[in-house]
Order: C-alpha cells, then structure tokens, then sequence
C-alpha cells in the first residue's frame, strides 16, 4: 500500500510538466530535406492540456532572409505553410511571440538542395594577397610572443601533470591573449587550439582535456589580460558592439588584430619544444568557428579544423534573399563595412583551406543561418571535409555531432607527419 501511494504521488507531482502546453512545428518530411521545386509543408499546432485562447505570428521566409509571409492565426486552431524553392536555400517557418503570459520562440527549417548553395558575394581579386601582405607585416612588426607560467593553475591531474602558460602577443590595433595548457610529457605532443565563441573569452586556462594528453591553446579575442580584475567588466561594457568596431576600414576592423596575433601564436605554438607542430588542429563554435576557418585557411601549422555553427560567413547572404551570419556585418550607416566584409568572410577564406574540414550546422540557426554555413562549406576545395546537419538544433555547438567532428579531426591530427 505504500509503494502504491508513493508511485501515485509521484505521478501526480510530474503530471503537470508532462501536460504543459507547448507550440510545435513540424515538417512532412521529418529529415527536412527536399529537391528544388518540390513542396515542403510546415504545420504550426499547440500541444497539451489547457491550450489558452490568443493569436500567434508566424513567419514563413527565405532562411530568416526574405519574409515570404506573415500570418497571424488563433493559438488553437494552428496553421499551415506550405511552399517551394526554384534555386538551392532553406524555407523557415520561425515564431517569436508571447500570448498568455509565455514566450514561444520556435523554428523549422527545410532544405533544398543545401550542398548547392552559393555565396551571395565575390572574393575580391586580391583576397589572398592582400592577407599575405597583412600577415607577412605583422609578423616583422609585432611584439614577441610572450608566455607567463601560472603556478596556480599548473598542477597534476588524474592522467599527468601539466603546465599552464598566459599567452600573448603585441601587434598593430593591440594585444590577442590567450591561454596555454602544456601536459608534462618526455616527447611532444599534439595541440588543439580552441578559439572563443562570442562572450566566451576565458578567464583562467583549460584543464584536463583530452586525458591531458595534448597541449590546449585557448585563443580570446579581447584586448584585455584576461587575469586582470577588470577583464570581465570591459568585454561586458562592448559585448553589443565589438563585432563592427572600425567596419568602415579593412586595415583597423576589430578581427585585423585578432586574426594577425592568433597566426603569430600558433607560430609560436609549434615551434615549442614540447609541441608536436606538426600535429595541430583547431576547433571551434559560432564565432570561434568562422575564426577556426579562417586560421585553417592562413597558417601552414593547422593540420585539420572541426567547427559547429560558424559566424563570420556569408555577410553577402541578402544578395539571394537569404540572412547574413552574424555578426550582420555590412551597415548602411557604415561607409566602407561592404568593402570590409569582402575580406573577412569566412567564406572567401574557405577558398584557400587545403586541410580536412568537419563542421556542423543547424537548420534551426537563426543568428548563423543554415544556408550561410552551407556557402562557407561548399566552396571548400577537395573532397577532404564532411558536414553534419542537426535538423533539430539551433545555435549550439552542445551537439553529439560536434563531439564526433572534435574526434575525427584529432584522429586525422595525430596521423599527421
């Protein structure tokens, strides 16, 4: 009889979770993928107990690009989108609304023909020189690279000891910093160099990765020390803005700085006695993605790279009435940000990467559109790289697919000679 009460008590106690109601989108082919010129139909229904009364918006676009239709319609009558594309793209069905009191935020995305997509925009004829040129610069005019040992992080762990370092480096905007975990070992090791997504720039060195048998080099992007008391202060006070800062000028854009210092110390990473250099691979999310790309395009050490949901890509994108990856790069306001974006999007660096590649991207994706990731994977030379689609994801790199990209590009890593 006790178990009995306790088992009803239980159920009652998650009964109502269980009953909450709920917004789903879904799609007739549940995979979401579809040939040119066939139809993809969307049905928006509200699920569960106590559904309230109110009307929902839903718009159906062009990959959060061009809104083909807005529609407004009563919570629980639901509604169907239906449409097709005449070219390769994603058709969305996205709702960010709030009735009765909670915010539905909900997306469904179909593809057609994704591995077809192409940029919105050209690569400027002297791309690869101009970056040559950039980099070649920096190399003779930067700072040395300077490695600070932290004895409060370096320690032993249940695999080895190791050794924690504060990098950085001085070139022309500022300093990049990042941080070094080196695992104490007779030989070399491989490295993984790790680059931060937007508002993920760290403040103390990674730990115990990789069974702490490969060195970690942790990039920020911040013109901080990142061990100073105020590091975390001043990222916060530009975390809305830093992204376009200096858009009007190629040479004094935000990422010039970024890009030139994080090449410097991947130099410097392999020329290390205790790193292997010629085992490095890097990875990344968001915004560390589209900077995992771009390092994989300019420095000769990058052995092979896995990224999940790339920013930095496709800036362009508006051309075919598609969304740009953030960060939205190119502003009316901002004379000279269109001449800027063509050198720093990711994808006219993909042109140049000659190392496997596996990425990850999300048909549910609004702030790195599907189609956007598509147009930086696509223009990829070779048959060297593989893409994972999450159907069901968003802006995540917290997916079993990007831990299986990390794994086989260290596999390939430490095949490397």
């Amino acid at each position: 009889m006790k178990k009995h009460w306790l088992l009803t008590a239980a159920l009652l106690v998650c009964t109502p979770a269980l009953l909450a109601w709920d917004v789903v989108i879904s799609m007739d082919r549940p995979d979401g993928q579809y040939k040119i010129g066939e139809t993809a139909k969307f049905t928006v229904k509200a699920v569960g107990d106590d559904v309230p009364d109110g009307k929902i918006t839903a718009d159906f676009s062009i990959d959060n690009g061009k809104v083909l239709e807005k529609r407004s319609f009563a919570l629980k009558e639901g509604a169907v989108f239906a449409g097709k594309l005449d070219k390769p793209g994603f058709l969305k069905v996205s709702i960010r609304h709030r009735v009765a009191g909670k915010r539905i935020y909900k997306i469904k995305g179909a593809a057609f023909e994704p591995e077809k997509i192409t940029p919105g925009g050209e690569c400027p004829a002297d791309f690869k020189s101009w970056w040559d040129g950039e980099l070649a610069a920096a190399k003779k005019s930067a700072g040395k690279v300077e490695l600070k040992e932290l004895p409060k992080y370096s320690g032993s762990g249940k695999n080895g000891s190791f050794k924690c370092y504060l990098a950085s480096v001085k070139v022309d905007g500022g300093k990049v910093y990042g941080f070094l975990t080196v695992p104490v070992s007779e030989k070399p090791v491989p490295a993984v160099v790790m680059i931060a997504a937007a508002g993920s720039d760290r403040n103390a060195p990674v730990l115990n990765q990789f069974s702490n048998r490969w060195a970690v080099l942790y990039l920020n992007v911040h013109d901080v020390d990142p061990t100073a008391a105020d590091a975390a202060a001043f990222r916060k006070s530009i975390h809305s803005t830093y992204p376009r800062l200096n858009s009007e000028d190629k040479s004094k854009y935000f990422y010039h700085r970024v890009i030139c210092g994080m090449n410097l110390l991947v130099d410097h990473l392999a020329a290390l006695p205790e790193i292997n250099g010629n085992q490095i691979g890097v990875m990344g999310v968001s915004q560390g993605g589209g900077l995992s790309l771009i390092l994989a395009a300019t420095n000769s050490h990058v052995k092979a790279a896995a990224v999940a949901v790339p920013a930095l890509c496709d800036h362009f994108a508006a051309v075919q009435n598609r969304a740009p990856g953030w960060p939205k790069l190119i502003r009316n306001s901002v004379a000279g940000s269109a001449d800027t974006a063509k050198y720093y999007d990711a994808v006219n660096f993909c042109r140049f990467i000659n190392v496997p590649v596996w990425m990850v991207v999300g048909y549910e994706d609004e702030t790195c559109p599907p189609g956007t990731v598509y147009a930086a994977f696509n223009v990829i030379p070779g048959a060297r790289k593989a893409i994972m689609p999450e159907v069901d994801k968003g802006h995540t790199g917290g997916t079993r697919s990007y831990g299986e990209s990390v794994g086989r590009m260290r596999s390939f890593v430490l095949r490397s000679k």
